[in-house]
């Protein structure tokens, strides 16, 4: 593990006025998204300053009072990409505005088929890991390499250096394996002792943003059951043995798509002068194969709920049955089976399910039904207050009969096309 130390320097909270930086020219700065003027001089560290005016139209981004970046235009240059690397960290070593700062270079690869090299660090702090730091800074190739984009998100350290530690790893963990919550967690990480300033991160602030750091004991509970599993990872405080942030490692990737099939559109029915047309299968319910079943909205459009980001199966039917058919509606039938539509996709997709893709008759008449019937039951439960057509209204399709359609008191029922009718 290659590690160095950064010299000290201040950050300072930036105002948004122009400057022109030295040599005339001026730099951008990025905050949120958006392009903004340089702030003024007086406003920045020495070092970052002396970096801004030393490659014009240099770009700076930063968050609150963090300076995360710089890029845009060529930096430091070598005959290799290290020695650029390391010329800018000789060079600007303090423009990250972060006292003391110390980074750990963790790995180092080519991208973009050689074009580049990218760096990757983490910050240190008295050579314990900070956790959720990340620093990267990206070379370009060429008959000279050039330092082309450095950026990171870094912690700055306790002015008055950290409290001393007086828990034991050993209490540390033994704190939280008698906590109810966790006494059902078999397996347990040997502890270590890491820099946590990140109560911000755990919290969704969302800004990179890091509060105050403390050392911390880190550690993982797992319950090994792969049906119901639960693996967090812990960090208690080193000093006074509180629990600071228990963070969960299964991660979820929900699956979003729609829903469509190819009906007939405006008020025709299924003729030749009226096609098919992609619509909307509106509160549809859609499976995952052996996952969650959830209702799209008036839309088709849908979120499932889905453990893990290992590709799935997304399926829909019109038919009735616990997983399938509408919040107001299904189809049956009555010749054959109804309709299905699946598709699969690695999460979160979008996945696209399509209803009777390839047109005839009898399906687009399972389509027409499906949608009307939901379209009618929103017309009027939208405009008032009556619940008596909050149902879910059976839809006997393609009765073998011709020239008639019945409503039965608790079912709508169809004909087929003949005799001059349409379906």
């Amino acid at each position: 593990m290659r590690q160095f130390a950064v010299g000290a320097a201040a950050a300072a909270l930036f105002s948004l006025t122009s400057l022109a930086l030295a040599g005339g020219e001026q730099s951008n700065l990025q905050a949120g998204g958006a392009q903004l003027a340089a702030p003024s001089v007086e406003e920045l560290p020495a070092a970052t300053r002396n970096l801004l005016a030393s490659y014009p139209g240099v770009q700076m981004t930063w968050s609150g009072p963090n300076i995360r970046g710089f890029m845009g235009v060529p930096m430091t240059e070598g005959a290799t990409p290290q020695a650029a690397v390391d010329g800018f960290w000789a060079t600007h070593q303090d423009a990250f505005g972060v006292a003391n700062l110390e980074l750990a270079l963790r790995w180092a690869n080519d991208v973009s088929f050689g074009r580049f090299t990218v760096y990757a660090y983490q910050q240190l702090m008295n050579g314990l890991p900070v956790e959720y730091s990340v620093g990267r800074v990206l070379v370009q190739s060429g008959q000279t390499y050039h330092v082309v984009y450095a950026a990171g998100i870094f912690a700055q350290p306790p002015i008055d250096g950290f409290a001393p530690d007086v828990v034991s790893a050993d209490a540390a963990l033994a704190s939280v394996q008698t906590m109810p919550e966790y006494q059902g967690m078999p397996i347990w990480s040997v502890p270590e002792l890491v820099v946590y300033a990140g109560q911000e991160f755990e919290m969704g602030v969302g800004d990179g943003r890091f509060g105050a750091p403390v050392r911390a004991w880190k550690f993982v509970g797992d319950n090994g059951i792969l049906e119901a599993r639960a693996k967090r990872t812990f960090f208690v405080n080193a000093a006074t043995g509180q629990l600071i942030a228990s963070r969960s490692e299964i991660h979820h990737t929900d699956v979003s798509g729609t829903v469509r099939g190819m009906g007939s559109p405006g008020t025709n029915p299924d003729i030749a002068s009226n096609p098919p047309a992609a619509m909307a299968m509106p509160e549809i319910r859609v499976s995952i194969t052996g996952g969650s079943t959830v209702y799209g909205d008036s839309n088709g459009a849908f979120t499932i709920p889905n453990a893990g980001t290992t590709a799935v199966t997304v399926t829909s039917s019109v038919a009735t049955g616990a997983t399938t058919g509408g919040r107001w509606a299904y189809v049956n039938n009555v010749p054959g089976a109804e309709i299905t539509a699946s598709a699969t996709v690695t999460p979160p997709g979008p996945a696209a399910l399509m209803f009777n893709a390839t047109p005839s008759a009898l399906n687009t008449a399972q389509v027409n039904a499906f949608v009307h019937t939901n379209l009618i039951h929103n017309f009027v439960t939208d405009r008032s207050s009556w619940t008596g057509m909050n149902i879910v209204m059976p839809n006997n399709v393609n009765i073998a009969s011709t020239c008639n359609a019945y409503y039965d008191g608790s079912s709508i029922n169809f004909y087929q096309a003949g005799g001059g009718c349409a379906n």
